[in-house]
């Protein structure tokens, strides 16, 4: 045991014991609340004696702690109101942020609207234009067509006439002057 620690226990020891001496007298009256006096007196000192550091060192530690607490506590609420100070102004720059990005959307909803129609124009003209080439083409297939039509039909009136109206004298003046031409033009190659 260290010499605090008993000289400590010697005076609680001392304490106990000096009220029941002083009521061992049998005295009654101003003595024994002397005595009580004396007791209470000596007690205090004991405890102040021996409790004064230890509640003096709490008392300071305690009100470091407090006075931490506040300057943390302090701290705190300053960074909260910065934060606040930097979230409001964060919140008023989103309205603006949000019409301006609401802006570019619309602007470039626009600009493809207008490539857009401008690609389905130009597609239009091209379908427009090979629509004409087509019909061309097949107006001018079903022109040669009806023509080839027209042809073979007058031939084939032509043959007939020529079959009806042909005697064996026509034939033989058609087939000399066949043969005349065809002997002059060998001859001319």
């Amino acid at each position: 045991m260290s010499s605090d620690m008993k000289s400590a226990f010697i005076v609680c020891l001392a304490v106990l014991l000096l009220p029941s001496v002083a009521l061992a007298g049998g005295d009654a009256g101003w003595a024994r609340l002397g005595w009580q006096a004396a007791n209470l007196f000596i007690l205090l000192a004991i405890i102040i004696y021996f409790a004064r550091k230890p509640v003096s060192n709490a008392l300071k530690t305690r009100s470091e702690n407090i006075s931490n607490e506040i300057s943390e506590a302090s701290r705190l609420h300053a960074e909260a109101k910065e934060m606040l100070a930097n979230y409001e102004a964060k919140l008023a720059g989103l309205d603006d942020k949000v019409e301006t990005m609401m802006n570019e959307y619309k602007a470039a909803g626009e600009a493809e609207k207008a490539r857009l129609i401008e690609e389905g124009e130009t597609e239009a003209q091209r379908i427009r234009q090979e629509a004409e080439r087509t019909a061309q083409g097949e107006f001018t297939r079903a022109r040669a067509k009806v023509q080839a039509e027209v042809i073979e039909r007058a031939l084939a009136e032509a043959e007939k006439n020529i079959v009806d109206n042909l005697n064996a004298s026509d034939h033989r003046r058609l087939t000399a002057e066949y043969l005349g031409q065809l002997e002059t033009a060998v001859r001319g190659s």
